[in-house]
């Protein structure tokens, strides 16, 4: 099954974004709390996406398997950079905010959102 790797790449996600949260000493604060989830579902979203579209050559064989993912992997690896780019962008928009947690806030989670 496909959910032991799904769950590593959330907790791996998660635990990155969340690291270098406490690295830079950025306080974890209510409105921070929501970073995980947010994470989570631009990661799940990402991944689902990859995954589904992994099982339409899983009728291939070994070789051409690994054609098939290499040739996904290159037509992907464009829409989700400008899935994360676009989201991270939108949180980015509240860094210049006057309010010290609403500007951090934006800070966390347009990195957490790259990150992911």
């Amino acid at each position: 099954g496909v959910m032991p790797q799904l769950m590593f790449i959330l907790v791996m996600a998660n635990m990155l974004t969340l690291g270098l949260m406490g690295y830079f000493r950025m306080s974890f604060n209510v409105l921070s709390s929501t970073l995980p989830i947010i994470v989570t579902i631009s990661s799940l979203g990402i991944a689902t996406h990859t995954l589904v579209r992994m099982s339409e050559g899983a009728h291939l064989d070994l070789a051409g398997r690994m054609k098939f993912l290499k040739d996904l992997m290159r037509e992907l690896i464009g829409p989700h950079l400008m899935t994360a780019f676009c989201v991270s962008v939108g949180f980015a928009t509240l860094i210049p905010s006057s309010v010290p947690i609403i500007s951090e806030y934006g800070k966390v989670v347009s990195a957490g959102v790259l990150i992911s």
